[in-house]
């Protein structure tokens, strides 16, 4: 144990590495930065942000796409077989990374930035042949890429 000035109150957690006193308000250890275990349940206080309305926002209507993305690939099953099926496919994979970004996991993080680097090299393809004006896509696909790898900090 270092020789850490004590400041104990009624309320102090002590520190479990280097037995500083804390305020009850602090997460982690003011001297040493570690962790401070919870007086209540003496497990780690949970540090992470929690997840941001942003976050719900868009698992949500990642969800909602892929029941438009599934009824279009069912509908389409009908007629065009295989062309239906893979929208059912890609209806399952946005239900999964939605439910993986509701949950804050790392892999969606990464799934969401390669699902719309793919979705602007679809709209390039459409506007080089004409088929599309997808500018507006291509702009929203792009914010989503700069927001996913600027904010890890919200996925573990």
């Amino acid at each position: 144990m270092t020789n850490v000035p004590q400041t104990a109150s009624v309320d102090a957690i002590y520190c479990s590495k280097c037995g500083a006193a804390n305020a009850s308000w602090r997460s982690t250890c003011e001297h040493c930065g570690m962790a401070l275990l919870s007086p209540a349940t003496g497990a780690a206080y949970d540090t992470r942000p929690g997840r941001p309305g942003y976050l719900t926002t868009y698992a949500i209507l990642t969800w909602i796409g892929a029941v438009i993305v599934l009824v279009g690939g069912l509908a389409t099953m009908v007629s065009e077989g295989l062309l239906g099926l893979l929208g059912v496919l890609s209806a399952a994979v946005l239900i999964v990374v939605g439910l993986g970004v509701w949950r804050q996991r790392e892999w969606a993080r990464i799934s969401v930035i390669v699902i719309q680097g793919l979705s602007i090299l679809s709209e390039t393809i459409s506007l080089v042949t004409g088929e599309s004006t997808g500018l507006f896509e291509i702009a929203i696909s792009v914010g989503l890429i700069i927001w996913f790898a600027r904010h890890g900090e919200h996925f573990h």
